[in-house]
């Protein structure tokens, strides 16, 4: 049985460049001048946006088969996000009391709710309204 060898010291290691400390510094100092850090930036916030639809949309796998349908889901898909980020700066709504319901929409939907509870936003409605709309729509 063979026996394992010590760890190579830093200056041994051979799966790293021998100069590794002075490629390191290079490319930090790379990164100082401003054009590279608005750069940079630049493409953070635009792999956030990314991250954002693939992760929280589920955009990485179109739900429909035809590329005008897989267009107009994209397109709904950034309303919603951009109705998402509008109602996240929108000051929260007061709370009000529903209002009691009339007695035809009692009856219809057997519920004495009046409609949304007194937290849900206007944007966040208004999404559920045009995803419902357009499920609708890409039934036909």
């Amino acid at each position: 049985m063979k026996s394992a060898s010590p760890a190579p010291t830093p200056g041994e290691c051979l799966s790293c460049p021998a100069n590794s400390s002075d490629i390191q510094f290079e490319s930090r100092t790379e990164q100082q001048p401003q054009e590279w850090l608005s750069r940079s930036s630049l493409r953070a916030a635009i792999e956030g946006t990314i991250n954002e639809f693939v992760n929280g949309h589920s955009l990485r796998q179109c739900r429909y088969r035809s590329e005008e349908k897989a267009h107009v889901q994209h397109i709904l898909t950034a309303i919603v996000v951009n109705l998402e980020r509008i109602g996240a700066r929108l000051p929260p709504a007061p709370f009000r009391q529903p209002r009691n319901p009339t007695a035809p929409r009692a009856s219809l939907t057997g519920s004495t709710s009046a409609g949304p509870g007194p937290g849900a936003s206007p944007p966040a409605l208004l999404a559920d309204l045009i995803v419902l709309r357009l499920s609708v729509a890409l039934r036909k």
